[in-house]
């Protein structure tokens, strides 16, 4: 039952099929990623009328932004380099604000909600 099976036996009540015509490979960031942001988003009281942080543009931040923006929430993304603006916002980000530890933003409107898909390496407590 490994990444690596051939086949595996599961409860159909914790499966969800696959539409006719989307290949697995297209279908498997949305079944883990985007299981993982959409659990955050759909259980922690976001709303449309929310203004969604979202620190990190790797494949959780990819799909948190996508997830966020057809929510209708205002997505704002954190990132330590330009290097990511134009796919943000080609993903749906309303705001983009690079931001690097111990920096302070500067009239900035608070954001509702936070998500958190960064680095490990990188110092959040400054």
């Amino acid at each position: 039952m490994g990444s690596f099976s051939e086949g595996v036996v599961w409860d159909a009540g914790c499966v969800i099929p696959i539409p006719d015509g989307y290949d697995s490979a297209d279908a498997a960031p949305l079944m883990c990623a985007g299981a993982t942001v959409w659990t955050v988003l759909s259980e922690y009281g976001v709303r449309s009328t929310d203004r969604v942080g979202i620190m990190g543009i790797g494949g959780l931040g990819h799909l948190a932004i996508k997830l966020a923006a057809a929510m209708g929430c205002h997505v704002v993304v954190f990132s330590s380099s330009e290097a990511k603006r134009e796919e943000a916002f080609s993903f749906g980000a309303s705001e983009y604000h690079v931001f690097k530890a111990g920096q302070e933003l500067t009239d900035f409107k608070p954001v509702n909600h936070l998500l958190l898909c960064g680095s490990a390496n990188v110092d959040y407590s400054a």
